[in-house]
């Protein structure tokens, strides 16, 4: 089983992934919604929902989902872990061509969390289990189809692969509410695919799924406003001319209604999906309603999340959050900016019209909203060459963002890694909830590569607070290294405590060794088929690095470094 990398007194959470809100600023950028609630209404025979699904990948691992959720273990109210299955279908012949492709993921909560809200924890193995059962149909109905289709189309060479590809981002997430989009896109075949995002809400102390109805107090009134903020929001679109007589049509607060919606730490978001106002080009439409701009129209206990959260939020996106606290939403982007060669120079970060411009360098970005302390702060997640990550951290004010900090390394969680020889391959990851209780996670140098995860917060002032210990996640026990001979000077560790029980011990030669964690910079702690953990200092200013003075190619077998 994989070594718990949580140490006493050690907890983690995580960021909040909130699906991007896309309305903007007079923008015509707009996430496209879908109603599939029809297509999770049938669960499994098998009715025993703490089973995990022999397609998933504990046994590769040595990690089951219970042991893993609860490695998971923060101090916050709900710990929220995801679990994505994906897999790719082939053309039996030469040409090894994509046929179709399917993801779909899973909420689970913590050991911890499910135990303090039964109800809930089985509302969402009950979504699971709908979930599951509907997918794996769907795939296998349009899986037939997209075969036969390549197939007919002379060995494939008109042939567009099929796709059906869904995700999960929680909007909200406290001791009230657990609420979620479950959006995704897919293609079976014609002109263009489709894309949605359904709304899931639940009340986290009975486990009931929400409807409109049992927030809102006047559905007529908040048609009503639905309609003028979509007035104000596509001033120029055609579909203007009909939404007096749709809004109320698809927006009715019932269970069935048409359109999607989901709570938010400050508000409520509702979308209007693709050809449900509009034609297909038109897209979607979204509008927000803030508890602080229209608290009638929300039933006693919806209001505002109190204290410390984080919200993620798409890059190109305009996205609307209370960032001075002054009941009033503001408006902000973050905008990838590129030279010719497509490679990135720098984001624009845009807050109520007044744009800023910060040099970065990588792949993509993911930024964040972190509300901490009545102040609110922008995180940037920069992917780079290599695994390389760095977090750019930013102050807001009336004049637009500045950069407060970067960080080599990206804010994180504790999970396996992915099986990729899989049939079904299982990745996981954590919606990161709170900035008090967080992990952060670097690429080290020391005595081989490998991930170091560290106990991390973000500060009242804005600046990431990084514990400095990184446990070493992506070396085990499969991958170790051997000493070929004694080396002396070394500590022994209590992984309580972390502190040296016994100083100036030799690690005797032959020993089998895995890297237990590091601070980076002096020190590797290894840890040998007892359990028994050393410490030895490493000097890394020269390559190669040094033990003792000696290469540690001399020293040890299995190194392992990558570029």
């Amino acid at each position: 089983m994989r070594r718990n990398i949580f140490m006493k007194g050690i907890k983690v959470a995580g960021f909040l992934l909130l699906f991007g809100m896309l309305t903007g600023c007079g923008d015509d950028s707009y996430t496209v919604v879908r109603d599939r609630t029809s297509e999770a209404e049938t669960s499994k025979e098998d009715d025993d929902t703490d089973e995990v699904d022999e397609s998933d990948d504990s046994e590769r691992t040595g990690l089951d989902l219970e042991s893993l959720i609860d490695e998971l273990k923060g101090n916050n109210s709900l710990e929220i872990i995801i679990q994505n299955k994906s897999h790719s279908d082939y053309a039996n012949d030469d040409s090894y061509n994509l046929i179709y492709k399917g993801s779909y993921e899973l909420i689970h909560l913590s050991d911890e969390a499910a135990s303090a809200y039964p109800e809930l924890s089985n509302s969402l193995e009950k979504y699971n289990e709908d979930t599951e059962t509907a997918f794996m149909s769907s795939y296998e109905q349009y899986k037939d189809l997209a075969t036969e289709q390549y197939e007919s189309e002379t060995g494939g060479d008109y042939f567009s692969s099929f796709s059906d590809e869904r995700n999960i981002s929680v909007s909200r997430a406290d001791d009230q509410f657990l609420c979620f989009t479950s959006g995704g896109s897919d293609y079976m075949g014609g002109a263009h695919g489709s894309y949605w995002a359904d709304g899931y809400n639940y009340d986290v102390k009975t486990g009931q799924k929400l409807k409109l109805k049992d927030v809102i107090t006047d559905m007529d009134a908040l048609q009503e406003l639905v309609i003028q903020k979509l007035k104000d929001n596509y001033e120029d679109a055609y579909f203007l001319d009909s939404i007096d007589e749709n809004v109320p049509k698809y927006l009715t607060g019932e269970e069935d209604q048409e359109c999607s919606w989901y709570l938010t730490p400050q508000g409520l978001g509702i979308y209007f999906g693709v050809y449900l106002l509009g034609s297909y080009a038109d897209g979607s439409q979204q509008v927000q309603i803030f508890y602080s701009e229209n608290p009638e129209l929300f039933f006693e206990g919806f209001h505002i999340q109190e204290g410390d959260y984080i919200e993620k939020f798409n890059a190109y996106a305009y996205f609307y959050t209370d960032i001075d606290g002054d009941n009033v939403a503001d408006c902000i982007s973050v905008t990838p900016e590129y030279d010719d060669y497509y490679n990135m120079t720098s984001m624009d970060i845009a807050l109520n019209g007044n744009h800023s411009s910060i040099e970065a360098y990588g792949y993509d970005i993911s930024p964040s909203i972190v509300h901490k302390d009545g102040k609110s702060f922008l995180y940037i997640d920069v992917p780079e060459e290599n695994d390389y990550r760095t977090t750019y951290a930013c102050s807001l004010d009336a004049d637009g963002a500045k950069l407060l900090e970067t960080y080599g390394g990206s804010i994180t969680g504790n999970v396996p890694e992915t099986d990729y020889d899989a049939d079904w391959i299982t990745s996981w990851r954590e919606e990161f909830l709170s900035p008090n209780d967080l992990y952060f996670e670097d690429r080290m140098q020391m005595l081989s590569t490998y991930m170091g995860i560290s106990k991390a917060s973000i500060g009242s002032d804005g600046k990431l607070v990084i514990d400095g210990y990184y446990y070493a996640q992506m070396y085990d026990d499969s991958r170790t290294l051997t000493t070929k001979e004694s080396i002396k000077g070394c500590s022994e560790i209590d992984p309580e405590t972390m502190d040296a029980t016994a100083k100036d011990v030799a690690i005797p030669e032959g020993t089998v060794l895995s890297i237990y964690g590091t601070d980076g910079e002096n020190f590797v702690d290894l840890k040998d088929g007892s359990g028994k953990i050393y410490r030895v200092n490493v000097e890394i200013g020269d390559w190669p690095q040094k033990v003792n003075g000696r290469d540690i190619e001399e020293l040890f077998d299995g190194l392992m470094f990558a570029g």
